[in-house]
């Protein structure tokens, strides 16, 4: 297993019909965002891939909602606490965690 498969985190998006309260769920693995911007453009970009003509409602603790005429939609970050955890693995991958490296010792 590389790297570059951990460095992904999930987003769920569930779609509930207004009319039916028929219920759909869908994953997407994407990267981890960089900041709260970044997360609600990465949740927008799950929601259109599904419904693009739902708009957003509100967005708070990695969590949005939307709707359109047909479905409210809520999109939200499976574990939001491996976004970290992930931002790291791709900061050492682009060799950025020896920026802050410990200092070597005299030999």
């Amino acid at each position: 297993m590389n790297k570059q498969e951990n460095a992904t985190v999930s987003i769920v998006v569930k779609l509930r019909g207004l009319d039916t309260d028929e219920r759909t769920t869908f994953r997407h693995d994407v990267a981890p965002p960089r900041d709260p911007a970044e997360e609600r453009v990465r949740l927008a970009e799950a929601v259109a891939e599904h419904k693009p003509s739902a708009e957003i409602r509100s967005f708070s603790d990695h969590t949005a909602s939307f709707v359109d005429s047909e479905h409210l939609v809520v999109a939200y970050y499976e574990n939001p606490e491996e976004i970290r955890r992930a931002l790291k693995l791709l900061a050492s991958e682009d060799g950025q965690g020896e920026l802050f490296a410990a200092p070597r010792e005299a030999a």
